[in-house]
Parts: C-alpha cells; sequence; structure tokens
C-alpha cells in the first residue's frame, strides 16, 4: 500500500496557502471556494498560476480514535486538477490522521 502525498498545506500554515505536486512541480495554491464539509477541511476549490484544484468529499471510510477520543477520518475523495486547460480526475483519501 503506498500513498503519495500531492496535496498538502506544510504545517496547517494556511497564510501559506496549499501545495499540489505532479508531474515533478511543486503548485503553491490558495483556496477560492470552500466547501461546507464537518470532516473534511481540505473540501473545495483552489487555485494558483495556472493550476486549479477542486476536491470532493464522497464517501468515509473510518474514523480513527485515540483512546476512545476522535482523533482523525479517512474518507475518500474526488480530485479535479485543471493544468494547461486540460482536466485529470484522481479518486483520493484525505487522511487527517495525527
Amino acid at each position: 500500500n503506498t500513498t503519495v502525498r500531492f496535496f498538502t498545506d506544510r504545517c496547517n500554515a494556511e497564510d501559506e496557502g496549499a501545495y499540489v505536486s505532479f508531474n515533478g512541480q511543486t503548485h503553491n495554491v490558495r483556496r477560492t471556494m470552500r466547501q461546507a464539509h464537518p470532516l473534511v477541511g481540505y473540501a473545495g476549490t483552489y487555485a494558483g498560476g495556472d493550476v486549479t484544484v477542486r476536491i470532493v468529499p464522497r464517501k468515509l471510510i473510518e474514523r480513527v480514535y485515540d483512546s476512545s477520543e476522535p482523533a482523525g477520518v479517512r474518507y475518500a475523495v474526488d480530485v479535479f486538477i485543471t493544468h494547461d486547460g486540460k482536466t485529470a480526475e484522481i479518486a483520493g483519501i484525505y487522511d487527517n490522521q495525527p
């Protein structure tokens, strides 16, 4: 089971935006539209330069607990990345476990 971290906020610093990496390049994107979702903090649309990323929650996979306290979730998401006029759809997993 291989995990590729392609979308991150680098230490949860909102003023830095978020980063998406593909084709060997990392792009800085900022949230342009928030999609209200109680469990998926990254849900919404991000843009920067010639890149747009839309993250759409689909299905809860797992709730993670630490000593019976909620600690995070794994959630199936669809990720749409638009670059150079082309859009790719990726089935992804949002994972906010510590």
